[in-house]
């Protein structure tokens, strides 16, 4: 089940954490799929801005660190550094739709 669901419309990508059983806490699965989005987000023509949200509860609870720590070296392969490389380097507008808590790398979403 993916936790990071992609909805697109009228040129809008709404990128939605969902895992409010964790508090949308992050996974590396889930660093993954939101760097694929945010990479279709770059290449689809048909594109110009993505929103990312959480639940009306939650933006994110940041990592989940028991997955976070079995994921090893912080290496420019691991899911988070790619997604954090991603972020930084998009050209299209991100907007982040945030209720709630936004912590750890909520917050640094924020700042990007």
């Amino acid at each position: 089940m993916s936790h990071i669901v992609c909805h697109q419309e009228n040129k809008i990508l709404t990128i939605t954490i969902n895992r409010p059983s964790h508090k949308n806490a992050l996974s590396l699965d889930m660093y993954a799929e939101l760097s694929k989005a945010l990479v279709e987000l770059e290449k689809n023509p048909d594109l110009n801005v993505a929103i990312i949200k959480g639940d009306s509860s939650c933006f994110t609870a940041g990592n989940d660190l028991a997955d976070f720590l079995k994921g090893g070296a912080l290496t420019e392969a691991h899911p988070t550094v790619i997604f954090l490389r991603t972020l930084v380097t998009l050209t299209k507008p991100l907007i982040a739709s945030v209720a709630g808590p936004a912590i750890g790398i909520g917050t640094t979403l924020l700042l990007h």
